[in-house]
């Protein structure tokens, strides 16, 4: 059983009680005039007049406080917007900056690397034109060479021609001169 069912028969011993208290300490109270009721009302009306007043008073109050505090929230956003926008316009111009570095740097970059491939095709060029002038001396000094060789050559056949005869030449003398004879065997020219 729950607390509300003994509450309740409770409740009534105890109203009973008062009531017959009540009953027996009753006095009648002297019949009130209308006037009297009038005045009260009056009187209740007045007072009911202070409360509304001060009701009033009250709710213009918080009205009052609310529009303040709207007032404070409001100027909190504009000046929350404000920093904000600074705060963007500040990023938007380190934004701008950063890429107007990030472009010179590029054209740097493109300029330094145009002057390097520059530099290389020059190199190369002069590398080029030092290979033909270095070697141009050097064909006409083979071409000179291979001409002194064909000279030595020729001369050298002819001298060795001279020489087969001249060794010819001996060896018939050589038949009828016996100490020629020993002397060409002994150099196994014979």
């Amino acid at each position: 059983m729950c607390v509300a069912s003994y509450s309740l028969p409770v409740f009534f011993f105890l109203v009973a009680m008062g009531w017959m208290e009540t009953a027996s300490a009753i006095e009648i109270a002297p019949r009130i005039s209308d006037r009297e009721i009038i005045q009260e009302l009056t009187t209740i009306k007045a007072g009911q007049d202070k409360i509304n007043q001060r009701l009033d008073d009250s709710i213009q109050n918080t009205n009052k406080r609310f529009d303040d505090v709207n007032k404070r929230i409001e100027e909190s956003n504009q000046a929350t917007n404000k920093r904000i926008e600074e705060s963007n316009q500040a990023t938007n111009k380190r934004i701008d900056d950063l890429t107007s570095s990030v472009n010179d740097l590029r054209h740097t970059m493109l300029t330094l690397f145009g002057a390097l491939l520059s530099l290389i095709m020059a190199l190369i060029g002069f590398i080029l034109w030092d290979r033909r002038t270095m070697m141009r001396p050097l064909e006409e000094r083979i071409a000179q060479n291979a001409k002194e060789i064909k000279t030595i050559q020729e001369l050298l056949q002819e001298k060795s021609n001279q020489l087969s005869q001249f060794l010819q030449v001996l060896r018939e003398m050589a038949k009828d001169d016996p100490k020629l004879s020993t002397v060409l065997r002994n150099f196994s020219l014979l």
